[in-house]
């Protein structure tokens, strides 16, 4: 039997505890400063965010997609699967995979991006199908940035995905050689979905405080999800007390094309991370997951590699 306050009592408790993570964070700041590169856009740019599911472009970086779109850039999402093996609401897999793309259609309306749907079923796609299909959404955006998921994840289809993205700008690459070449080679943001990075993996960090309100909408419009969501809406907040940001922020690992996919070869599939939960009385755990991976992706950035023809 649930006790009438027993909802309200939890909901406290969480508040609670994040507000004391974020103290927590908010202390670090004095105690072991950090600093990153602010936010720029030159206006022209090009982006493409790779979603190894509908929602992850939101949960990783739905307020900086807005910045770009403000400042006059062209951006595209592309959603590698369909998210099928949610188990939310009950739904059955085809069923889950129409939701799935209703919200994702509303979000880009809401979010003001192209949506790219490849849609390959979750759980049931290999490394090589991603590669092709993140190959070709390459091939027709020719993007300048693109923000994506890193190796650092506790769910495996992300990782892959980080995976099939080094591959596809792999195959990008080569193509690219010779004149022309410098369109092949784009920034890359690495953005956590609910796998917080350190803030010595941090370089580049986006106050999106002024978005507030169209982040939660996105929020609300993937109703398959919203609880999923919620640990974003949290890191977003332990972000701005770790860096000195008002409200909100987002931050990214940044790597130049070449540095992005030899880590990704080099690492293999990664793994041994542990995702924020649902409720943040554990949140500093998944900090402290997979401290040798963090300590690799935390170094300085070599000197990229040439095109070799």
């Amino acid at each position: 039997m649930k006790f009438p306050g027993s909802r309200l009592s939890k909901h406290l408790a969480q508040a609670s505890a994040t507000q004391l993570w974020r103290a927590g964070f908010a202390a670090l700041r004095w105690a072991r400063p950090a600093t990153a590169t602010p936010w720029s856009s030159r206006g022209d740019e090009r982006v493409l965010v790779v979603a190894p599911h509908p929602d992850d472009e939101t949960a990783g970086c739905a307020g900086t997609l807005l910045r770009h779109r403000e400042a006059g850039d062209s951006v595209t999402v592309v959603c590698l699967t369909d998210g099928r093996r949610s188990t939310a609401l009950g739904l059955k897999p085809d069923a889950m995979a129409a939701t799935r793309r209703r919200e994702v259609a509303e979000v880009a309306k809401r979010l003001d991006f192209e949506l790219s749907w490849e849609g390959l079923k979750e759980g049931e796609w290999s490394l090589d199908t991603g590669v092709r299909a993140l190959a070709a959404a390459l091939a027709r955006a020719e993007p300048t940035r693109i923000y994506a998921p890193t190796c650092l994840d506790f769910h495996p289809e992300h990782r892959q995905t980080a995976h099939a993205l080094a591959g596809a700008l792999a195959e990008w690459t080569n193509q690219g050689c010779g004149e022309g070449f410098e369109r092949h080679q784009p920034t890359i943001h690495g953005y956590p979905i609910s796998v917080p990075f350190q803030a010595s993996m941090v370089d580049q960090i986006v106050p999106v405080a002024r978005y507030e309100a169209q982040i939660l909408a996105a929020f609300d419009a993937y109703a398959s999800q919203r609880g999923a969501l919620q640990p974003a809406l949290r890191l977003r907040r332990y972000l701005a007390s770790r860096f000195h940001v008002p409200g909100l922020a987002e931050g990214f690992w940044t790597r130049s094309s070449s540095s992005y996919q030899q880590l990704h070869t080099e690492l293999g599939d990664g793994g041994g991370a542990r995702g924020m939960r649902y409720l943040s009385w554990t949140d500093p755990l998944a900090y402290r997951s997979a401290p040798r991976l963090r300590r690799t992706l935390a170094q300085p950035e070599p000197v990229a590699d040439r095109c070799r023809s």
